[in-house]
């Protein structure tokens, strides 16, 4: 935990950050959901509150490093400069919804960066500049019905219901994190969506053979 925790906090990746913290989170509260024992649940708690203990004091630790801590607070500022005015992120964002608005029929793969020389920084604007109006609300519609069959799946009683509640607690940071970056192109994206639906379909015929 100490390696893969110094190698996020290094990254100095907002993004990365704000997706490790959704994802921890959404692990906890679905293990906590899921524990049929109070016994499970204290355990849970405790080993919850030690590890983000044992993580704090870990990052204090590299914040006392000069050079560290000079790049977190440089980063752990809610808006940075290449966030707003001509050309930052925001500014972006508004031109692709414009853009979005008068191509219901899409622009195809990287026209937009071609016309504009930027991008919009977002997974969900993409797809509607890439595919279109209906490829994009298709795109959407595999996002929210795979958060939703997810959540429903980690919930059910199955030897591989801990590994579930990891690739769906994961799936939802990225849910989160295509926001503020493209991730349409991310191969592990694809994998961690094709483990939460082959998972949920295990867990529905393991369901159907028990009946």
């Amino acid at each position: 935990m100490i390696f893969l925790i110094g190698g996020l906090f290094l990254s100095f990746s907002r993004g990365a950050w704000v997706h490790f913290t959704i994802s921890a989170a959404v692990t906890v509260a679905l293990l906590l959901a899921a524990a049929t024992e109070p016994r499970m649940r204290t355990r849970i708690l405790l080993v919850s509150i030690a590890a983000a203990i044992g993580m704090v004091l870990f990052v204090v630790v590299l914040i006392s490093i000069p050079a560290v801590h000079d790049m977190f607070l440089e980063r752990a500022k809610a808006i940075q400069p290449y966030d707003i005015g001509p050309g930052g992120r925001f500014w972006e964002q508004r031109l692709a919804l414009g853009v979005i608005l008068e191509s219901p029929n899409g622009l195809g793969p990287f026209e937009f960066f071609r016309l504009y020389g930027t991008q919009q920084h977002d997974v969900y604007m993409q797809a509607f500049l890439v595919y279109g109006w209906i490829g994009g609300a298709a795109y959407v519609a595999l996002v929210m019905v795979t958060l939703a069959i997810g959540f429903r799946s980690s919930l059910l009683p199955a030897p591989w219901q801990t590994y579930l509640i990891a690739a769906y607690a994961t799936f939802v940071g990225e849910a989160f994190e295509g926001f503020i970056v493209d991730t349409d192109h991310w191969r592990h994206f694809f994998l961690i969506l094709g483990l939460v639906w082959g998972l949920t379909a295990a867990s529905i015929n393991l369901r159907r053979s028990e009946l």
